[in-house]
């Protein structure tokens, strides 16, 4: 990871080393009283923002120019808010003229990579989500031109040509992607033939009653049009959604998403954007169209979602059973730090082989009442995050750990013999 993804006033020189940070803390201990809602206002930014109000829908479909903000590390999931601190001076224009326009501009992941023979060691993503700017604030810093921004992510889209203006910004051709909603089955699909309406009901079937059933059923068989029901019960948005959330609560009770929007696309998003996935993953959630495939495709992964690992050394670090929410956006949410770097950041009560490398400090912390330290991977030494201690003895939990999601890779178990993509040969290394 490069300096600039560390958050500054580090001081190495008395770094603790610490193997293993997996102490944990007693169920009393955990009940948070931390307000939830102050990591969702981004007040780290400060508080002389200027609100803008009314919201930008774009036409589904519709071929558009769309001006690009491409973000290593970050894959921007619909409602979720990007906070942005922007000093480059192409970066800064853009964002201005989007302001005068209708506030949105597209924000796409960039990959990086080792170089290819052309010698190019980044690659933007093909697909990315309109961000519209909410919350603004201009500013002179030693000279320099600096804007902060809020923005929400809106709708997803494809990039169909691209081209770099003379002031360095990248302007795409896009195509909004729309949501293809998959309808309910007819009603005919789950009630009974008439005949059998007529059989009054019984506490216990006797054997005679069975008989009678059968001869009904086959007296009035079901058209050859209808698919049996357990077809239909796979593309039945009420069902994914309840088995997403029984998988989910498995993995522990502090993920919580009773508070979540039952509409299908809203939480399909929200589940996409607080897993802790790696890029690939997330970019392949935002590239399907149907709200029926994707929730299926994130059952998929949360049953197979065993821990995660450093992304450089594949050192196991957390597992699924620790991760809890700090904020009320969920587990996973972005925060930018004064230099200018987006970290997409889960939380967790707990990690293993890691160690703080340096002294706490709550200068622009992103949970107030809270003082932050680095934290390395005590393998390969690569940053994942962050160590939060309470600077105030009312607050709870005591600590916690903040893992940017850009350091780390699923574990995710492949049970079926074949093989998973996204599957983490060998899984974490435990040794």
């Amino acid at each position: 990871m490069e300096d600039e993804a560390l958050l500054p006033n580090e001081d190495d020189s008395d770094s603790e080393e610490t193997s293993i940070e997996s102490q944990g803390e007693s169920d009393e201990e955990r009940e948070e009283t931390f307000d939830c809602a102050l990591p969702t206002t981004h007040s780290y930014l400060g508080d002389d923002m200027n609100e803008l109000s009314g919201r930008t829908l774009l036409e589904w479909e519709r071929e558009i120019d769309l001006d690009i903000l491409p973000l290593p590390g970050v894959v921007l999931i619909p409602g979720e808010t990007l906070p942005l601190y922007l000093y480059q001076a192409h970066h800064v224009t853009m964002v201005k003229r989007c302001i005068e326009g209708n506030r949105t501009f597209g924000v796409c992941c960039l990959f990086r990579h080792a170089p290819d023979e052309e010698g190019h060691v980044t690659t933007l993503s093909n697909v990315g989500t309109t961000a519209e700017v909410f919350s603004v604030k201009e500013d002179m810093t030693a000279g320099i031109d600096t804007i902060t921004v809020k923005a929400t992510g809106r709708q997803r889209f494809s990039i169909l040509s691209r081209r770099r203006q003379i002031d360095g910004n990248v302007v795409a051709r896009v195509r909004i992607k729309s949501e293809h909603v998959i309808s309910g089955p007819p009603q005919s699909a789950f009630a009974l033939p008439p005949s059998l309406l007529a059989l009054k009901p019984v506490t216990v079937a006797t054997t005679t009653q069975k008989q009678r059933v059968m001869e009904k059923m086959r007296s009035n068989p079901p058209s050859m049009g209808q698919f049996p029901l357990w077809v239909y019960k796979l593309y039945d948005c009420n069902i994914i959604l309840d088995k997403v959330k029984a998988s989910l609560k498995s993995w522990n009770d502090k993920v919580n998403v009773d508070h979540v929007s039952l509409d299908p696309i809203a939480f399909s998003f929200w589940i996409a954007a607080n897993l802790p996935l790696d890029d690939a993953l997330r970019v392949e959630l935002l590239t399907i169209d149907s709200v029926i495939y994707r929730l299926q495709r994130e059952l998929t992964i949360i049953r197979k979602y065993a821990a995660f690992c450093c992304e450089h050394c594949e050192a196991p670090i957390g597992h699924k059973d620790d991760l809890f929410s700090m904020s009320l956006d969920g587990p996973l949410a972005s925060y930018v730090n004064p230099g200018g770097y987006v970290h997409q950041t889960i939380t967790l009560y707990k990690v293993i082989h890691t160690r703080t490398v340096s002294h706490p400090t709550t200068e622009n912390s992103w949970f107030p009442g809270y003082a932050w330290s680095i934290v390395q991977c005590s393998r390969c030494a690569s940053h994942l995050g962050w160590k939060f201690a309470r600077a105030r003895r009312d607050l709870r939990p005591a600590k916690f750990y903040g893992i940017t999601r850009s350091a780390i890779k699923p574990a995710i178990v492949d049970t079926s013999g074949g093989n998973e993509s996204t599957t983490n040969r060998g899984m974490c290394r435990q040794s």
